[in-house]
This record gives structure tokens, sequence and C-alpha cells, in this order.
């Protein structure tokens, strides 16, 4: 791809691209700040039990814990998400 194919492939999606509705905009500022808060919630936990761990002496946490314990997280953000987008459809 050269840069005249990229610079033209920019100025086509510029024409095609359309300012979003209110609904829209609304719709995707809920999802960008539920997901941030996620991670962010998800951010302090790891911060608090690594500040617990760090004065501790602690044996290491099990690969089974582990696991279990991201597989939680991981399905629990799915059902998030799935959630918000059934709800959102209605």
């Amino acid at each position: 791809m050269t840069v005249t194919d990229f610079l033209r492939d920019i100025k086509r999606a510029l024409r095609l691209a359309t300012k979003p509705t209110m609904e829209e905009f609304k719709l995707t500022f809920k999802m960008v700040l539920l997901g941030m808060t996620i991670l962010g919630v998800i951010g302090y936990f790891f911060q608090l039990a690594g500040a617990t761990f760090q004065f501790a002496t602690v044996q290491a946490i099990p690969r089974d814990i582990v696991l279990v314990a991201g597989i939680a997280i991981v399905v629990a953000v799915l059902g998030v998400v799935i959630y918000v987008r059934r709800k959102a459809a209605l």
C-alpha cells in the first residue's frame, strides 16, 4: 500500500462518516464508561491484593485457584457485556 492509496482510503472513510445521533453517542459513551469502570475496579483489586501480599508472608497461590478466579472474572465481564447488549436491544 502506497502513501497515495492510504490517503485515498482516509478521504473515502471521511466522506462516508456521519455524525452520530444523540442516542448513538449516549450509548457509545455508556459502553466506554462501563468498560473503563470495569477495568478500573479490576486494577484496583489487583493493586489492593499486591499491597496486601507485599507486607505479608503468604505462600504462593495455587495455580488452580488463579485459574478459577481468572475464569470467573472473564465470565463476569462477558455476562455484563451480554446483559448490556440485550438491554440496549430492547
